[in-house]
C-alpha cells in the first residue's frame, strides 16, 4: 500500500535524525495519517542545531523521499508548532500525549 509506504518513510526518516545529528535523543514519537509528533532532546548535542533547522531537513527529507516514491501531493504545511518542555510534569505529559494520540485518532475531525 502506498500510503503505508508513506508512514515507513516518515518513520525512517525520524529514526535518521539521531544519526544526522550527533547527540540528538528522539524521546518519542508517533507517525499519524495526517500530523507527526516527535518529542526531542539536543542538550548533548556537541553542534547545537536549532529546531527549526532540524525538523526542516527531516521536512525536506522525508518530502524527497515521498515524491521519489511515487507521492505527488503536498506533504507538510509551511509552518510546524513547537514547544519547549520546563519540567518533568509537562514532559511526561506530552509523552503520554504522543503515546496515545493513535487511539484518540478516530475522534480526529480528519478520520
Amino acid at each position: 500500500n502506498r500510503l503505508t509506504r508513506l508512514g515507513e518513510i516518515a518513520k525512517e526518516q525520524v529514526e535518521e535524525l539521531k544519526e544526522r545529528y550527533e547527540g540528538l535523543i528522539i524521546d518519542n514519537f508517533v507517525i499519524m495519517p495526517n500530523h507527526v509528533h516527535i518529542l526531542l532532546s539536543n542538550y548533548d548535542m556537541k553542534k547545537r542545531e536549532t529546531v527549526i533547522r532540524i525538523i526542516g531537513a527531516y521536512k525536506s527529507r522525508t518530502a524527497n523521499l515521498c515524491r521519489e516514491s511515487g507521492f505527488d501531493g503536498k506533504l507538510f504545511q509551511t509552518s510546524f508548532y513547537d514547544r519547549i518542555v520546563r519540567n518533568r510534569q509537562e514532559y511526561e505529559k506530552i509523552y503520554r500525549y504522543i503515546d496515545e494520540n493513535p487511539m484518540r485518532w478516530n475522534r480526529d475531525m480528519y478520520f
